[in-house]
């Protein structure tokens, strides 16, 4: 709102005038006609309006724009190195799997080559636990 847009307002709220005390300004304010006094407040008061809109909603937009279009960079830049990362992730696991079945294929294969052949048995060790 304008300076003088809020001295009009803190008058009008400060007061309470009778409408004697009204038409006398309405009829200075409207050129000698109290209803185009009434007319050109209103009007003013209409552009006060749109100007105080005006004014919020381009900073509201400029606001919301600038949010909108750096949540956009970010993830135009963070969407390639999290898909990058999500593959690392999948090939290092990948990797893990396979180095996990390639040691036990190889543990069970010669565990139950030696299983096949018997257990020799340490006497010494059995005699002496007894």
């Amino acid at each position: 709102m304008s300076n003088k847009g809020r001295q009009i307002e803190d008058l009008l709220n400060k007061i309470s005038p009778t409408a004697s005390d009204v038409t006398n300004p309405l009829k200075i304010i409207g050129d000698g006609k109290m209803i185009d006094g009434v007319k050109n407040i209103f009007n003013y008061a209409l552009d006060e309006g749109r100007k105080n809109g005006l004014e919020k909603g381009k900073k509201i937009g400029f606001a919301q724009g600038s949010a909108l279009t750096f949540s956009l960079c970010g993830a135009i830049y963070l969407l390639p190195k999290g898909v990058k990362f999500v593959k690392k992730r999948i090939s290092e696991h990948k990797a893990y799997d396979e180095m996990g079945e390639k040691i036990y294929s190889a543990l069970s294969e010669e565990i139950t080559v030696n299983s096949d052949e018997g257990c020799v048995k340490d006497e010494k060790n059995e005699n002496n636990e007894a």
